[in-house]
């Protein structure tokens, strides 16, 4: 029997809008699963030994709640030759870092998304990483849209006043400063801003 299967996912879901302007049409929830996911699901109760590699056309799959760091995730926050806060101290070790966000995973509420993930602490969102080279590809907008569908009440979260790329981006998903401080308050002293984001309706 073939280990081999295609899953066709695509389609621009015109037929779902307007459920499919914030959702592409395979992570649309079909019970309680992606309809990507169920396709897959049942394709491996039919051959369970199947090997399955996925992609779709913006390398956004579905979001996916995480209880171990994936470790191409937790590489790739220190070591990225992308563009990263210069700005900011080195205050740790890349093993220091690998052992905080390992914790922050395990014992948070963790979302992952190929290589970006969002960590969730009551109505806080405390991390929202991207990976350099992912960015632009719509990781980042699923992820915070993702939080705004996990806490519709509103959460908040801190920017470093100098991550100007972030503000932006934070800013036209709806986020509203509410706060700026000189930085005492954090582990880098560096200056911040708190951000808030409500539900419009």
């Amino acid at each position: 029997m073939s280990s081999r299967a295609v899953v066709l996912a695509g389609g621009k879901g015109t037929r779902l809008r307007p459920y499919t302007v914030v959702f592409p049409k395979p992570l649309m929830p079909l019970g309680d699963y992606p309809i990507v996911r169920s396709a897959l699901r049942l394709l491996l109760e039919r051959q369970p030994a199947i090997n399955i590699v996925g992609e779709n056309a913006n390398r956004a799959g579905a979001v996916d709640r995480a209880s171990e760091p994936p470790d191409i995730i937790l590489i790739d926050v220190d070591s990225s030759d992308g563009p990263r806060l210069d700005f900011l101290p080195k205050l740790h070790t890349h093993d220091e870092r690998l052992a905080f966000f390992g914790r922050c995973v395990r014992e948070g509420e963790a979302y992952v998304l190929g290589r970006g993930f969002a960590i969730l602490d009551g109505d806080w969102l405390t991390h929202l990483y991207v990976h350099p080279d992912e960015i632009g590809t719509g990781v980042g907008h699923a992820l915070f849209e993702h939080v705004k569908a996990l806490r519709p009440q509103g959460f908040q979260f801190w920017v470093f006043q100098q991550n100007e790329r972030a503000r932006r981006f934070y800013e036209a998903h709806g986020a509203v400063a509410v706060e700026f401080t000189d930085g005492e308050g954090n582990e880098e002293k560096t200056p911040d801003v708190r951000y808030r984001w409500t539900s419009s309706r």
